[in-house]
């Protein structure tokens, strides 16, 4: 039975939507990652009016985004919460993170606390580089077209 709930327009409703589609749609380009590894949306939420229940309960907002606090787990009401986009960054299965200063952080943690650009860590990472020698200060030699070159010193 399909009920009218007159939200099909809706960023939440497409939201969930997209959540469903990403779990159970085989022909989508981004199901390996979800419903290919054996992700599912709870029997709860396969209708819309409860995950939409749940969502205002559970501080949704426009400019927020739904998050799967474990990446492996499936999409359900104690695997999910509302986060913005920068947070969510910071979980996905591809996000890098290091030590610094005995914690567990993200490469762009470390971008922001460090004040040292992220895309130059993000090459250092790649090359192999950890700690001290991670996070050392950016060589201001000059390259043959008169700029700074952070590439120079890696």
């Amino acid at each position: 039975m399909n009920i009218k709930h007159g939200m099909n327009n809706t960023r939440l409703y497409r939201i969930w939507n997209g959540m469903k589609n990403r779990c159970n749609n085989q022909n989508r380009k981004d199901y390996y990652m979800y419903g290919g590894r054996g992700i599912f949306v709870c029997d709860e939420w396969q209708n819309f009016i409860p995950f939409y229940e749940w969502a205002e309960r559970n501080g949704y907002s426009e400019e927020l985004t739904l998050e799967r606090i474990d990446v492996n787990g499936n999409y359900e009401p104690d695997n999910c919460i509302w986060v913005t986009l920068k947070e969510q960054a910071n979980n996905k299965t591809t996000t890098p993170y290091v030590e610094y200063n005995n914690e567990l952080i993200t490469l762009k943690q470390l971008s922001e606390i460090t004040g040292i650009n992220y895309q130059t860590l993000f090459r250092r990472y790649k090359k192999g580089d950890r700690n001290e020698k991670l996070i050392r200060p950016i060589d201001k030699k000059k390259s043959t077209r008169g700029k700074t070159d952070e590439r120079k010193e890696e």
